[in-house]
């Protein structure tokens, strides 16, 4: 599991707690570290969380998310669209060669590859939007403290 610490901000009246979580020393290796939800300055981040505990506002908690949860979102953001960018290469590749179109087959292969990019792009676009956000939202494991 992937923790993190954090202070409720506030209850939510579906059972979610706003947590505003502080940027931990793995975020500063993370190219994405300013593009993730994080305040002006980069400091903390506002998170959406479970809150089977019921922790109050002003509590110090430990919200975690799930390591197959990251994983499997991880291989959709990455591991997809590089798929998609080297098949559409190869595929345009072979179009190329067979020279139907005009063009040669190095041409035909970066335009293929990058609609297989784009394409890629979209279908995850669409697919995340029609996801529930309960299945990939954080959940607070502990309470640390309560003030």
């Amino acid at each position: 599991m992937m923790e993190e610490t954090g202070t409720v901000m506030s209850l939510q009246p579906d059972g979610t707690a706003m947590v505003l979580c502080q940027r931990s020393g793995a975020c500063a290796h993370c190219a994405a570290a300013t593009a993730c939800g994080g305040v002006e300055d980069g400091s903390a981040r506002l998170v959406a969380a479970d809150n089977p505990l019921v922790a109050p506002v002003g509590a110090r908690v430990t919200i975690a998310v799930a390591t197959g949860t990251f994983l499997r979102a991880s291989l959709l953001l990455y591991i997809v669209p590089l798929l998609a960018l080297v098949a559409g290469a190869l595929f345009g590749q072979f179009i190329g060669a067979s020279g139907k179109f005009g063009l040669d087959a190095n041409r035909m292969s970066a335009i293929m590859g990058t609609l297989g990019l784009i394409g890629a792009f979209v279908v995850i676009r669409f697919y995340s939007r029609h996801q529930t956000t309960q299945q990939h939202r954080p959940c607070i494991t502990a309470i640390l403290d309560k003030d």
